[in-house]
This record gives structure tokens, C-alpha cells and sequence, in this order.
């Protein structure tokens, strides 16, 4: 589509604003049955659309959302693609996020429209917006169906969270408040990656131990968390991890 397309309508802000304020404008200002999400700097591939309707289509539960896999570039060499497979029935969203390698990417969100109008992003949050917006929703028995299909591209290369305020201490905070949406082990692995392993990369080990011992359960962390979290403590790199994947692959071959 082109700008100059009759059927697409622009909007601006005066002002600069975050991206859950352009968001919320877009949703305000919809008037189809359906809404689906892309940030500036993402992309849908051609049938997404078509093939997040056909899901959505297939479900006899009103109060749902729809969400895809999602190739993602990066500056590795090799692009990746996330999920590898979508929420299991009675999989609680905090462990399928941050436990168990989900991904629910905003652009690849397409929904009722009145999901989206009667929930709005929080424009107060500078970073995790769409945590707080998923979690809302499961908080509220909205149903996340996965589509099988590679609908968008989201572009990560030169992703740097901190130019963004997206702090270790901004992540602990977020996750303290919002603390009522997580288990358990969603709250200990969503420190982990947020809070702890950032700060343990920074050598920055007292802090991370201390927020370790003060916030996380360590009964409800798996094996790989505990190695990760062993491998950045004591070595400031993946060491114990490495040789645990390879041994692993050998003995499976």
C-alpha cells in the first residue's frame, strides 16, 4: 500500500510521543472489525493478514488474539525465528514469555477490534509495554491463539534498550509493580533476563547476586537458568552452558 492509497488514513502527534501513545491513537481512530499492530520499523510479510483473519476466523471464543512466528534480524549472521511453538492450554503467559522461549512480537498481534479499544497500551511505560499489555489480557481470559505461519519481520539489529531507558533498575521496578501477573518462576526468569544477567554482564556481581537472593525463587528456576546465572557469576561468559549443549548433542547423535 502507498500513502496516497484512499483506504489508509494518516495521523500525527504535535508532539513526539512514545510509541504506546501512537499506538493508542491508531486504535482510537480504527473503524474496521478487526485491528492488527506494526511498528514503523517492522515488517508483515504479504499473507499475514490473510492468515491471522483465518485464525481468527476458526475460534468459537469471542475474546481472543491471534499471534505468529516471526523472523528476526539481528547483527548475527543468521536471521532467527521465534516462537518455536505457541502457549500450551493452561501454560500461564509469564512462563511461556520468559521460561519457556515464547514470543509475542506487537507487530504480529491481530485481534476483534474491541480487544484492543477496551485495552489500551500504558503510556506511562518507556519499556516492556507489551508485557504489561499481554499480561493484562491473560489477566482478563483472553484467549492467545498461535498461527503456524511466518508473518512478520522485526528488525532488532542495533537494539540498544538502555538508549531507550530501558534500565536493569527500570526492568526491577516494572516487575515488581506488575508482580500480581506472574508465577512464580515467570517472576524469577523474567528477573533473570532483565534485571540479573544484564548486571552480571557489566560485572556488576554484588548487585546481581543481591537482587537474586531478595527477589527470585531458586526451587522454580530450570537447569539452563541456573547455568546461565552460574556462567555469567563466576566466569562473565557462557562456559557451563556451552559444554552442557555440546555434551548433549553428542550424546544425542
Amino acid at each position: 500500500m502507498h500513502r496516497s492509497d484512499s483506504r489508509i488514513k494518516f495521523f500525527s502527534h504535535e508532539v513526539n510521543k512514545n510509541g504506546s501513545a501512537a499506538r493508542n491513537t491508531g486504535i482510537k481512530e480504527s473503524a474496521g472489525e478487526y485491528i492488527a499492530l506494526l511498528d514503523s520499523d517492522d515488517e508483515w510479510l504479504p499473507y499475514h493478514l490473510e492468515k491471522s483473519h483465518q485464525k481468527s476466523l476458526k475460534c468459537s471464543n469471542r475474546d481472543h488474539i491471534v499471534y505468529c512466528k516471526n523472523i528476526i534480524k539481528t547483527d548475527l549472521h543468521k536471521d532467527l525465528v521465534m516462537p518455536e511453538k505457541g502457549i500450551a492450554d493452561n501454560e500461564k503467559l509469564s512462563d511461556y514469555l520468559f521460561c519457556n522461549k515464547g514470543y509475542m512480537s506487537t507487530p504480529s498481534l491481530f485481534a476483534p477490534s474491541f480487544i484492543f479499544t477496551e485495552n489500551l497500551f500504558d503510556e506511562s511505560l518507556i519499556r516492556h509495554q507489551d508485557y504489561e499489555f499481554l499480561l493484562r489480557l491473560e489477566s482478563k481470559n483472553i484467549q492467545f491463539l498461535f498461527s503456524e505461519h511466518h508473518g512478520v519481520i522485526v528488525h532488532w539489529e542495533n537494539n540498544d534498550t538502555e538508549k531507550k531507558g530501558g534500565t536493569w533498575d527500570y526492568s526491577l521496578a516494572f516487575a515488581k509493580k506488575n508482580r500480581h501477573f506472574y508465577t512464580s518462576t515467570g517472576f524469577s526468569c523474567f528477573l533473570l533476563k532483565n534485571v540479573i544477567y544484564p548486571l552480571l554482564q557489566k560485572k556488576s556481581r554484588r548487585k546481581a547476586l543481591k537482587v537474586f537472593m531478595q527477589n527470585c525463587n531458586p526451587f522454580s528456576i530450570g537447569i539452563k537458568e541456573w547455568m546461565f546465572f552460574l556462567d555469567y557469576l563466576f566466569f562473565g561468559r557462557l562456559t557451563i552452558i556451552k559444554f552442557y549443549s555440546k555434551k548433549k548433542n553428542e550424546d544425542n547423535q
